[in-house]
């Protein structure tokens, strides 16, 4: 499922809803006038009633964004009514996954469940390492060993695409 939720600053919203477990992705943007997180989770681990609560504990949910009526009722008794209304239009940030996306880590293939989680690690000062295959770990040190050459960011790039563009450019030893 998918929700929106607003607070002071969508990139620590990124970083601090990212540790909920059962969240899937985040995105970065824009709605109604408001910094947003497009949340997707995963129902069967993560119940929205506990997404919502654990997102207004980390002051990630000063108002609530959904498109269905189920999600709009809960939100409305845990915030208020008038924290709670549809979806409106969604407009990406342009840095979303801030924190990956200011690192060399950006040019590494992910899926969405780990660059969400990478940039949260990234923000919190901790190694990404521990979510990253090893393939991605030895690509990550060849970048980092070879910055001159043309990288092009993969974040939000289709998985399997990424890494044949990638490839591309890796002289794999």
């Amino acid at each position: 499922e998918t929700t929106y939720l607003s607070m002071f600053c969508f990139w620590t919203g990124e970083k601090e809803i990212a540790q909920i477990g059962g969240v899937i992705s985040t995105q970065a943007g824009f709605m109604d006038g408001h910094e947003v997180v497009e949340v997707q989770f995963d129902p069967n681990a993560l119940e929205y009633k506990n997404l919502v609560e654990k997102a207004a504990q980390k002051s990630c949910a000063s108002k609530v964004y959904t498109d269905n009526s189920a999600q709009q009722q809960t939100a409305s008794n845990l915030l208020g009514a008038s924290k709670a209304s549809s979806k409106k239009a969604f407009r990406i940030d342009p840095e979303t996954k801030y924190y990956l996306y200011k690192s060399d880590y950006k040019y590494i293939p992910m899926t969405a469940l780990q660059a969400t989680q990478v940039n949260s690690l990234i923000g919190k000062n901790k190694s990404p390492n521990s979510v990253l295959s090893n393939s991605q770990i030895e690509l990550y040190q060849y970048i980092k060993a070879h910055p001159n050459k043309k990288w092009k960011s993969a974040i939000n790039e289709d998985l399997i695409l990424a890494w044949e563009k990638v490839s591309e450019v890796w002289e794999k030893a």
